[in-house]
């Protein structure tokens, strides 16, 4: 029985990251080392002011498994292993450690095995007391110092019974944009393992060892009861392929209806799914918001195109109007702004919503809170922290008569004409924005991310690049970003 496990994630965050995902397969790791251990904590350094184990090792520290997935600051994560008193087991595992287990043996003394492949199945092994001789796809050192190489572990579809321990995270995950939160919280499932096509393409269409995978898949039972215990808005599927067994599809949307269990998806799918109407028929239909007057124009639009196409284009159709407000969910709303454009047009406003103590309360004790919320007295109120800004088609009267735009942690704005020849006057007649109309502005923008496109195919790429960075050298301290 191990008295204190570390399961690391060694990847920091950097400036270019975006999404941080969680760490799943070192999860699963986690979950299956559950019944061998007093006490488990998952690190993620992408989530740690300091990327070190150190700060985490507890003098009854006798386990840290390493999930080496990629090629990335291998010395920074050597270094890192090689800190670790010479009495904790090391373990590593991941792709990349699976590449090269020698490596990593010969690099870090410390680290007393590698775990090629699948790694639970592997850890519940070790964990459980069995000969490492017996554990398929170890590499580790013998007794005589010598590293010993196990025959690889038979490709094995993940347990039913197995869910990832996702108690065990420090911190929720949040889907992001170069580091900026959108406050959509997310997560990861994983409905199976390997993929059933040879693609000559794919590096992962083999492992480590020249050895295909074959696609082995969950009962859709156990994914449907997993997203039942998960309360992130949006899930992606890691499966390689989703899809591939389309009659599964069906069972897992039909067991998620039944549930009413009502969450965001992403998956891997091949092109082949459209010969399965009834597949893509389970999907839920969109509900579109867009101005009022554009309903009818809308509706005829699709009723063409289903005519060509022949076709249902099942969708519902919201009308908006400025000051209008849709619920995206508890956590999130959407607000309605005006704009100007040659044709009536519209921006868009994402809040996260907080409830926070009222201020005539905050001096209050615990008890006395609880008194007056057991009295029926509602002690909190809404807040709103604007966290993405929209706008469409608008001059500079989308930004100035909606100033809340400028404080919106993320701004996605047009900036359709660049050249010092475009004359600003036509451009704003024609309902559109300039550069130098950001120039005029640029002591407004709070924003911690401004995402700039809708740039006119009258200048290149590499020609608006040019002229942006010319007039923003520094790209508004890095927060200016060019969409083309």
């Amino acid at each position: 029985m191990f008295r204190h496990v570390l399961c690391v994630y060694p990847y920091p965050r950097t400036s270019g990251s975006r999404t941080s995902f969680p760490p799943l397969g070192l999860e699963y790791v986690a979950a299956a080392l559950r019944p061998h251990a007093e006490r488990i904590e998952v690190i993620n350094f992408r989530h740690e002011r300091t990327p070190s184990t150190q700060p985490f090792l507890r003098p009854d520290t006798d386990l840290v498994c390493y999930s080496i997935n990629w090629p990335l600051d291998l010395e920074r994560i050597r270094d890192d292993i090689n800190a670790l008193p010479p009495g904790v087991m090391t373990i590593l595992g991941g792709r990349t450690a699976t590449e090269d287990p020698r490596y990593w043996l010969e690099a870090c003394p410390h680290v007393n095995a590698v775990v090629c492949g699948d790694g639970e199945q592997a850890m519940a092994e070790i964990a459980a007391g069995r000969a490492w001789s017996e554990v398929a796809g170890l590499s580790y050192r013998g007794d005589d110092g010598r590293i010993m190489f196990n025959p690889p572990r038979a490709n094995a579809p993940l347990d039913d019974q197995l869910m990832p321990a996702r108690d065990l995270r420090r911190q929720s995950y949040y889907l992001t944009s170069k580091g900026v939160s959108t406050g959509i919280k997310m997560d990861k499932v994983a409905g199976s393992r390997g993929c059933p096509f040879n693609c000559k393409f794919c590096s992962f269409a083999v492992n480590p060892w020249g050895v295909r995978r074959p696609w082995t898949p969950r009962s859709a039972a156990s994914i449907v009861r997993e997203i039942e215990q998960i309360d992130a808005d949006l899930i992606f599927f890691v499966d390689d392929v989703f899809t591939h067994q389309p009659d599964r599809v069906i069972e897992i949307c039909d067991l998620l209806i039944a549930k009413k269990i009502r969450k965001h998806y992403i998956v891997n799918a091949r092109l082949e799914i459209a010969k399965r109407p009834d597949v893509l028929r389970k999907m839920e239909p969109p509900t579109i918001y867009l101005p009022e007057h554009a309903v009818p124009l809308v509706e005829r639009l699709l009723q063409v195109v289903s005519r060509l196409d022949r076709g249902r284009l099942p969708c519902e159709l919201i009308g908006v109007r400025p000051g209008d407000e849709v619920e995206l969910s508890r956590e999130l709303v959407v607000t309605v702004v005006p704009t100007k454009h040659t044709v009536p047009s519209l921006g868009y406003l994402v809040w996260e919503r907080r409830r926070k103590l009222k201020a005539e309360y905050q001096s209050l004790t615990g008890e006395q809170i609880r008194d007056l919320r057991l009295s029926g007295t509602d002690v909190t109120e809404e807040r709103r922290i604007p966290i993405l800004g929209y706008l469409g088609d608008t001059d500079p009267h989308g930004l100035d008569d909606n100033p809340i735009m400028y404080q919106a942690r993320i701004l996605i704005v047009e900036m359709t004409f660049v050249a010092p020849s475009h004359r600003k006057e036509k451009i704003h007649k024609h309902g559109h924005m300039h550069l130098d109309d950001f120039v005029e502005r640029q002591e407004r923008f709070q924003n911690e991310l401004i995402i700039a496109g809708h740039f006119s195919t009258r200048c290149n790429e590499d020609q608006i690049r040019r002229m942006v960075e010319r007039t923003f050298p520094a790209m508004l301290d890095g927060r200016l970003h060019v969409w083309l």
